[in-house]
C-alpha cells in the first residue's frame, strides 16, 4: 500500500469518526421514584448514572462498569473566620458598560432558547398514586380522570392515575429522557461568542479586575 492510500484511508476513517461523534446524540434521563432520584447521561458508549440520595454513581464505557461511590463528610470543627468585606462591583463601571451589559444579556437569552429549541423530548412518564380519606371520593376523583380521552398527549408523553382505597396517600414517579446532538451545541456556542462583543467585554472585565 502506498503512502498517498494509506493517508487517504486515515483521512477518511477520522473524517467518519469526527461524524459519528458530532452526530450522535447526548441522551439526558432523569428517574425520580420514592426513596431514588437518578440522573443519567449517555454518549455513544458512554454512560454515567447519578443517584443524588444515595451519593453513588455509575460509570460505564462499553460493557465496562466502575462503580463510584461518595465520600462520606465527616463534620469538623472549624473555627469561625472573621467577616470579610466582599469587594462590589462599582456602579460606575457597570454603568460605563451598560450597552455591553445589554448586549451580553441579549446574546445569552437568545443563546438558550437555540439550546432549549435543540432539545428532543424522547418520552415523559408520570404516574401518579394517591388515596383520600373516603374512598367514594377517591372513585370519584378516578371516574373523571377515566373520561378524558388519552389522545390529548402527544405519543411521548404518557400520564397514569391510580387510585388507593385502602389509605390516603400521594406518590408520585416520574422519568423524562431528553437527546441534544453535540454539533447543535457547538454551532450555537459559537454564534454566540461571534455575536458578543469580544473587545467591549474584555474591557469591562479589565476595569471590574481594576477595582
Amino acid at each position: 500500500m502506498q503512502p498517498v492510500e494509506l493517508s487517504f484511508y486515515i483521512f477518511f476513517l477520522f473524517v467518519v469518526s469526527a461524524g459519528l461523534l458530532l452526530f450522535s446524540p447526548f441522551t439526558f434521563e432523569m428517574v425520580l421514584l420514592p426513596g431514588q432520584r437518578v440522573l443519567s447521561v449517555a454518549w455513544v458508549f458512554l454512560k454515567y448514572d447519578y443517584d443524588s440520595l444515595q451519593k453513588t454513581g455509575t460509570a460505564r464505557i462499553g460493557f465496562l462498569r466502575i462503580p463510584i461511590k461518595g465520600k462520606k463528610v465527616i463534620p469538623v470543627k472549624r473555627k469561625k473566620p472573621k467577616a470579610r468585606r466582599k469587594k462590589k462591583a462599582p456602579a460606575a463601571v457597570l454603568f460605563a458598560h451598560r450597552e455591553t451589559l445589554l448586549k451580553l444579556l441579549r446574546e445569552s437569552i437568545v443563546a438558550l432558547f437555540r439550546i432549549v429549541c435543540s432539545l428532543e423530548l424522547r418520552q415523559a412518564n408520570l404516574e401518579i398514586t394517591y388515596g383520600t380519606e373516603d374512598p367514594a371520593a377517591t372513585g370519584m376523583l378516578y371516574g373523571l380522570y377515566s373520561t378524558l380521552p388519552r389522545s390529548l398527549l402527544p405519543a411521548n408523553l404518557r400520564f397514569e392515575l391510580s387510585p388507593d382505597f385502602e389509605e390516603e396517600t400521594f406518590r408520585s414517579s416520574m422519568n423524562v429522557e431528553i437527546q441534544c446532538r453535540l454539533y447543535r451545541l457547538i454551532w450555537i456556542m459559537t454564534l454566540f461568542v461571534w455575536a458578543m462583543p469580544k473587545i467591549q467585554t474584555i474591557k469591562l472585565l479589565r476595569d471590574l479586575k481594576k477595582r
